[in-house]
C-alpha cells in the first residue's frame, strides 16, 4: 500500500510539472537563461528609438505598418530592449497592432511563434464631459487568441502592456533595468536572451 501512495504522489508531480512547462514554454529543454561564461551574468541592452512620435523604421509592404524594427539577437545572454514614444497612430480613435514575430535561437526545431496584440487607449474627446477625468491614458490590449490586459500610461504606476509566453514583454517601465517608470506615452519592448523579435506597429 505504501508503495501505492508513493506512485500516485509521483504522477501527480509528474502532472503538475507538465502543466507548468506548458505555461512557460521558454523553459522547456532549454533549462533557462543561459549565462555567459565569462561574465558569469546575465547583461542589459537597451536602445531608444526614435524622438518624440517618430520611429526610425523599414518601409514594408503592408500599407498600415507605421515602424519596423528589432530587438535582440545580439548574444543570447542579453535581455534586448527597444524604448520609444507610442506613436499617436496606435493611441488614435481606431487604436492599432503591435504584432511580434519570436524566433527562438536556441530551440532544436527553429521554433518560431507570432501574436497580434491589438490595442486601443482612452479617446480624449470632451463632448460628454466624461473623457480624461483622471490621470493618465487609459488603455487595452487584445491578444490574437485571446488575453485582455488593461493598462494606464503616465499615471506614475507600473503597468504590462504584453506578455505573451514570457518571450518578450511591453511594459511603461523599464522591467530588467531599474524599474524606473519610463513616463508620458513612452514603452519598452524587451525580448528574452533566447528569442529575437521582428516588431511591426501598424495602424
Amino acid at each position: 500500500m505504501p508503495n501505492r501512495s508513493v506512485l500516485i504522489a509521483s504522477f501527480v508531480l509528474f502532472s503538475a510539472q507538465l502543466v507548468f512547462a506548458e505555461d512557460n514554454p521558454i523553459e522547456e529543454g532549454f533549462s533557462g537563461v543561459i549565462v555567459s561564461p565569462e561574465t558569469k551574468n546575465i547583461s542589459i541592452e537597451t536602445q531608444t528609438i526614435g524622438d518624440g512620435n517618430t520611429i526610425a523604421y523599414e518601409t514594408k509592404a503592408h500599407p498600415g505598418t507605421i515602424a519596423a524594427f528589432k530587438v535582440g539577437h545580439e548574444d543570447i545572454y542579453t535581455y534586448s530592449c527597444a524604448t520609444f514614444e507610442m506613436p499617436r497612430q496606435l493611441l488614435d480613435a481606431d487604436g492599432g497592432t503591435i504584432r511580434l514575430i519570436l524566433q527562438h535561437e536556441l530551440d532544436p526545431h527553429d521554433q518560431l511563434r507570432i501574436i497580434d496584440e491589438h490595442i486601443a487607449a482612452e479617446w480624449i474627446d470632451d463632448t460628454f464631459g466624461k473623457r480624461g477625468r483622471y490621470a493618465g491614458l487609459y488603455g487595452w490590449t487584445r491578444q490574437s487568441g485571446g488575453g485582455d490586459i488593461a493598462w494606464v500610461l503616465g499615471d506614475q504606476v507600473a503597468h504590462n502592456l504584453a506578455a505573451p509566453w514570457g518571450w518578450i514583454w511591453v511594459d511603461d517601465f523599464a522591467r530588467f533595468g531599474n524599474g524606473q517608470l519610463l513616463g508620458g506615452n513612452k514603452v519598452q519592448i524587451c525580448s528574452h536572451p533566447h528569442v529575437t523579435a521582428r516588431i511591426f506597429l501598424r495602424d
